[in-house]
């Protein structure tokens, strides 16, 4: 499996950062009405966000990347549980949490691409002209995690976070008639983007279809994040196929990350006019896509060869109670 340690081993240490570990909660179980179990599950999740709150605000990257995957969860959860939120909560609730992701974000994305150029400088001494533009990524850094730090400060004045517990609260007030179980409901929202993300396989094979890669990038990452929330109620057979589309996910996340790169390079040439320096510097971001893609390529078709959806769709099929713990 590429996910015991052989993904990035030729990547940068940046792409090699270990994801923080999910809260989950694991008093689910399968017959448990919707708004009762989606409380529980979207209880953990704000206070998941907020434990990396300290080291962010320093500007730690390692704090608002931590930060930022604990409020990915956080959306993605929200996003699949919409449904059960009381319609009178749903758009403040959705609305601050895509906030929050995209303020994280705009800081994460300069420590990505930042440090990609940093590293690229580190072993080509001919990129060594590169230091202006790092210099202006890391002002840009500086602007968002300011940024950051007033969205954070306006989130906790405007008492969101009680918001937030009330309304786990309200749904745990509600009435579990006429609602599905949470089994029932998780298989049905599982199986909604694992048919998108199939629909669509083969645009994870066309790189040089920018947009459309992104689009079926999003659908994996979608697919993923509808499988954690549920996580301990299906089936520990189920793992093994969630790491494939984890490391799906994450290798079509490093192409991404150089299509990024490429473009920024492209905008910083466009304003400061060209320099071998550059050239060298695309060879670079070129080669590691390369060597990203063709780990993909092999994943794709290990996952094909092992029919990883009719697997998965058979599993959630016959997900009727929960694992024990």
């Amino acid at each position: 499996m590429l996910r015991n340690g052989t993904l990035a081993r030729w990547y940068w240490v940046l792409w090699e950062t270990d994801m923080p570990k999910a809260w989950t909660v694991n008093s689910l179980v399968p017959d448990q009405a919707l708004s009762q179990a989606a409380a529980a599950i979207l209880a953990v999740k704000l206070p998941e966000v907020l434990s990396y709150e300290e080291p962010a605000r320093k500007g730690d990257i390692d704090g608002i990347h931590d930060m930022r995957v604990a409020a990915k969860r956080l959306r993605e959860a929200a996003r699949v549980l919409k449904p059960a939120l009381p319609a009178e909560a749903r758009k403040r609730l959705l609305k601050e949490v895509e906030r929050l992701n995209d303020s994280l974000g705009l800081v994460r994305d300069r420590d990505v691409i930042g440090e990609s150029f940093a590293a690229i400088r580190k072993r080509d001494p001919r990129t060594t002209p590169l230091d202006g533009l790092c210099t202006h990524l890391a002002e840009e850094r500086r602007r968002y995690h300011k940024d950051l730090l007033a969205f954070l400060d306006d989130l906790h004045a405007s008492g969101f976070a009680e918001f937030y517990a009330r309304t786990m609260d309200d749904m745990v007030a509600l009435s579990p008639e006429g609602q599905p179980t949470i089994m029932a409901f998780a298989r049905e929202a599982i199986e909604a983007r694992l048919t998108d993300t199939e629909q669509n396989w083969e645009t994870a094979s066309r790189p040089w279809n920018v947009s459309e890669f992104h689009r079926q990038r999003i659908r994996v990452k979608k697919l993923k994040y509808a499988i954690e929330p549920f996580s301990t109620l299906l089936p520990q057979e189920l793992l093994p196929i969630y790491d494939q589309i984890a490391d799906l996910q994450e290798l079509m996340g490093l192409v991404h990350d150089c299509d990024v790169q490429h473009e920024v390079l492209e905008q910083w040439v466009a304003a400061h006019g060209p320099a071998p320096v550059y050239s060298v510097a695309e060879e670079h971001i070129a080669s590691r896509r390369q060597r990203a893609l063709s780990q993909l390529a092999a994943l794709l078709e290990e996952m094909v060869a092992a029919d990883w959806a009719g697997r998965l769709r058979a599993l959630l099929e016959g997900s009727r109670v929960a694992v024990p713990a």
